[in-house]
């Protein structure tokens, strides 16, 4: 399993020297990461709409053979670098400048950097012989662009960027003269490719939950279809549909809305029509209050929205059911991922339900990179082994994880887990 990167930070590094250099780029992600969305990116249609980029950024995973991407659910695909030519056989011009921010990506003549140039398909390829350490990477990435909007020649940007890795020589192929100066009109775009409504922000640090992420993407990927997860408090409910939601928003352009009931310590019921104006207002519907679970129906019915309810289990059972019916009638090309503590058979017996029960942990191999990962962020010094002993004692539960790891400066850290 690849360790995580700090994807998030690379983007908002990188999103902050597009905003700073005032100049008419558009910064875009390719959603989803797949060989078919690269594809698409860099097709003559693109060209022909003036969406073809002049950089291709990427940020990520990669081997002496290729770059780790991912298929349409989500799992990990080691595409090699004949794959990625296969792919681009067809584009319409060569691309000026790629840079593949990952490990070994230019360790040798089957790299990807030096089969781009050598193939034609850029004039220049910036990449990493070696492995590279994420926050290096984040920081050489940064530099990179700052030099390149400032209008450096690619040669002295990299040479000036270089000086933020400090294991190997990052390499730089083809064109080196190649310049980004002359931009006229206009002001930075950075498209983060949200899909319309109020979708949560990702949580900080999510690791593990594999198997579930893929479960729910197949189940996303033909709808209509109404996911109801059930667990006890803190296992990682929200985090997984959050997770999944920003994983497979692009299958929905009507939008993601996400509503939640009240929590258990505000002690009071929650009510069905609460839920639907939060949707309705996340997607800007407008209607008579007691027409709004209609209005969002028929928005369902129109456009692939996905909708995501938290707290169910504050409902009294009346209002469960006025849920239950509004989903029943859901669009047909839309999707519902519904969240409560202890299972809800009336949602679970919904014609398209798909119900998940999440009560283990995340798993002893991500419970240590989470809990190393925290301490990481907490400025807390901790061991592997201790990461270890951690993750044993909580059995992976994300929670009890984020607790132990708080005080992990306990001189009586063994009692607590013992």
């Amino acid at each position: 399993m690849p360790l995580p990167l700090d994807l998030k930070q690379e983007w908002h590094e990188l999103a902050q020297v597009i905003g700073d250099s005032h100049a008419p780029i558009l910064l875009a992600r390719i959603v989803p990461p797949t060989l078919d969305s690269l594809r698409r990116a860099l097709s003559p249609r693109a060209k022909a709409q003036a969406l073809f980029p002049h950089v291709l950024h990427f940020s990520g995973h990669a081997w002496s053979r290729g770059l780790l991407l991912e298929d349409e659910l989500g799992q990990v695909h080691y595409a090699t670098t004949q794959e990625i030519l296969d792919a681009l056989r067809s584009l319409p011009s060569p691309i000026d400048l790629v840079v593949l921010n990952g490990c070994e990506s230019a360790a040798d003549a089957r790299s990807v950097a030096q089969a781009l140039v050598n193939s034609g398909r850029a004039r220049a390829a910036v990449g990493h012989p070696q492995p590279v350490y994420d926050p290096e990477a984040v920081r050489f990435a940064a530099r990179l662009y700052a030099e390149l909007t400032d209008g450096f020649p690619l040669g002295e940007a990299v040479e000036r960027a270089r000086q933020a890795v400090t294991t190997h020589k990052v390499l730089l192929l083809g064109d080196k003269s190649l310049r980004f100066e002359y931009f006229t009109g206009g002001e930075p775009w950075i498209d983060d490719r949200r899909p319309p409504g109020n979708l949560p922000s990702r949580p900080g640090l999510f690791f593990g939950r594999g198997p579930q992420l893929v479960e729910i993407a197949e189940a996303l990927a033909h709808p209509p279809k109404v996911i109801v997860l059930s667990g006890p408090p803190a296992i990682g409910k929200t985090s997984l549909a959050l997770e999944a939601a920003h994983r497979n928003a692009w299958r929905f352009p009507g939008g993601v809305a996400f509503a939640e009931g009240p929590r258990p310590e505000e002690s009071r019921p929650g009510k069905a029509s609460d839920l639907f104006n939060q949707l309705a207002e996340a997607l800007n519907l407008s209607s008579e209050p007691d027409r709004v679970a209609e209005a969002l129906q028929l928005y369902t019915d129109r456009q692939p929205t996905l909708l995501i309810l938290d707290n169910l289990e504050s409902l009294p059972p009346p209002e469960l059911e006025r849920v239950r019916q509004f989903l029943e009638r859901l669009g047909p090309e839309s999707a519902a991922m519904v969240l409560a503590r202890p299972p809800q058979q009336p949602l679970e017996d919904l014609p398209y339900a798909c119900p998940l029960s999440l009560h283990e942990g995340i798993g002893f191999d991500a419970a240590v990179l989470y809990a190393l990962r925290l301490a990481q962020t907490k400025g807390i010094p901790l061991t592997d082994a201790l990461a270890r002993e951690i993750a044993q004692a909580t059995d992976g539960h994300p929670k009890l994880v984020e607790l132990i790891v708080a005080q992990a400066r306990r001189r009586d850290l063994a009692a607590l887990l013992k």
